[in-house]
């Protein structure tokens, strides 16, 4: 058990992420309290996020190809079954 200092709840080490920093080898907070102060940072910094995330495509055409193939390869079948049912109902309009 741990306690996590966003919350102030006793929870099982499973509840945690790991973290090297930290003596026991888990985080501060727990994963839950981790994931809204993350969303809470970017909500603050969505323009400066955005505009790192552009640099970061910009300086890495490569990466950004191959990310996308691979994403390709394993959703063709529901990316194509979706396009055909967004067509159909194009032509029903």
């Amino acid at each position: 058990m741990k306690y996590c200092k966003k919350c102030r709840k006793d929870l099982y080490d499973i509840k945690f992420y790991i973290s090297k920093v930290n003596k026991d080898g888990l985080s501060t907070y727990c994963k839950k309290c981790t994931s809204k102060i993350a969303l809470e940072n970017y909500e603050k910094n969505k323009k400066k996020a955005k505009l790192r995330h552009a640099e970061y495509i910009k300086n890495n055409p490569e990466k950004q190809k191959q990310y996308f193939r691979n994403w390709w390869q394993k959703n063709k079948e529901e990316k194509r079954k979706a396009n055909r049912e967004w067509h159909i109902s194009k032509k029903e309009q």
